[in-house]
């Protein structure tokens, strides 16, 4: 069986469809079309803020309560710090709690730099990791959780 080709059976490259949010879907299109790559955006989630900012708020007036707090996306930074200014007294540092900031990537992490963390709050992946997800996360941080946390 032989690899398939990147070329199709008309000669021409493949076109490559972007599912990422429409904002993020503009920016990777852009750059693939520099790259002389056909590529289309065909966003297939938004991201908006939380329906319903009560839990948001919650999680914010509790922070120092939770032994962690786990972003999966820059989005979810981005969102969650959102209504920090609803809690201008709640500072994340590590003088003030122990709450980890758990990120499942280097875009998570650069996420919750820019959000004011300093990198000695934050656990990933390794940056050479073969993976950024959820479960290259657990494999690094799942020895912090202690029962009846």
């Amino acid at each position: 069986m032989s690899e398939p080709s990147p070329i199709s059976p008309t000669g021409s490259l493949p076109r490559v469809v972007v599912t990422r949010p429409a904002a993020e879907a503009r920016q990777w299109v852009e750059r693939l079309r520099a790259a002389g790559i056909d590529a289309v955006a065909l966003p297939l989630i938004e991201i908006a803020s939380a329906a319903d900012p009560q839990p948001v708020l919650a999680a914010w007036q509790r922070l120092g309560d939770y032994a962690a707090a786990m972003f999966v996306s820059s989005n979810a930074v981005v969102q969650f710090f959102k209504e920090k200014k609803n809690f201008p007294l709640v500072e994340w540092s590590l003088s003030a709690m122990h709450t980890r900031a758990w990120s499942t990537g280097p875009g998570t992490s650069s996420a919750l730099l820019q959000a004011g963390l300093s990198p000695a709050q934050i656990d990933a992946p390794a940056d050479d990791a073969p993976q950024f997800d959820s479960e290259a996360l657990w494999a690094r941080v799942r020895t912090q959780v202690r029962a009846g946390q």
